[in-house]
């Protein structure tokens, strides 16, 4: 990418070995025009499938691999490294966390907040820093790490792309037997929250509600604003010729 216009791209199909221990790709580079297919071996068994939907950044794919394994999986396409990379994880995943990844300014960020009440839910945000295998300390730096003081149990799922103190969680509330899903937007220095409904049962054509269904797509600031919590501002900077 160069100030704006794609200068090649590459297209990656991925599998998972059957001895959990290596991937297989293909990979389609636009700069040769051509297929290549390789194995590529991970630094420790990987026990459980990967997720569908891998975050790209930087020439990484990058996977959270959460279970027995607790870990993020990075491979670097660019370089053609011959092994994955296993980073562990921060903190490790209890039964009622709720964690992502997400990027923002630039930064692999990982988030996990305790879903088990409604109240003083403790939320905490961790940036990548380095591809540092085997060592959580030093790949790892500790943005965040607060209490939310909300009164809903919430489920964090993307931070603003450009703007690094506002967040995003979905939560869930039943009234009358309809369940309401809503997207909750909120500035973490300030703690103001809005409610985004965004599905409810009547709406039966988009199936039911389930959080590792939201993904992040990040368009150019050109095109098109995006959702922030009362009190702030986006400011856009002009492009630099």
């Amino acid at each position: 990418m160069y100030k704006g216009d794609l200068l090649g791209y590459k297209v990656v199909q991925y599998g998972l070995s059957n001895n959990a221990g290596s991937f297989y790709f293909q990979m389609y580079s636009s700069d040769s025009g051509n297929w290549t297919f390789q194995f590529v071996g991970t630094e420790r068994h990987i026990y459980n499938r990967l997720p569908s939907n891998p975050i790209n950044l930087n020439g990484y794919l990058h996977w959270l691999c959460r279970d027995d394994t607790q870990a993020l999986v990075a491979y670097n396409f660019y370089a053609f490294e011959w092994i994955c990379r296993v980073i562990p994880l921060p903190e490790r995943s209890a039964s009622n966390f709720a964690d992502t990844l997400t990027i923002s300014c630039g930064s692999l960020m990982y988030m996990n907040t305790n879903r088990g009440g409604q109240l003083n839910q403790q939320l905490k945000i961790w940036r990548l820093k380095k591809y540092t295998s085997g060592s959580s300390k030093e790949s790892w730096e500790l943005v965040w790490d607060l209490m939310l003081g909300l009164c809903l149990a919430t489920e964090p799922v993307a931070m603003h792309p450009f703007v690094e103190e506002i967040i995003y969680f979905v939560t869930r509330q039943t009234d009358y037997s309809e369940t309401h899903a809503y997207l909750v937007s909120g500035n973490l220095h300030t703690k103001n929250f809005q409610l985004h409904e965004y599905w409810n049962q009547k709406h039966r054509e988009l199936g039911d509600y389930k959080s590792h269904l939201f993904h992040q797509f990040v368009f150019p600031q050109r095109l098109s604003s995006i959702p922030c919590p009362p009190g702030c501002t986006l400011v856009t900077l002009p492009d630099q010729h």
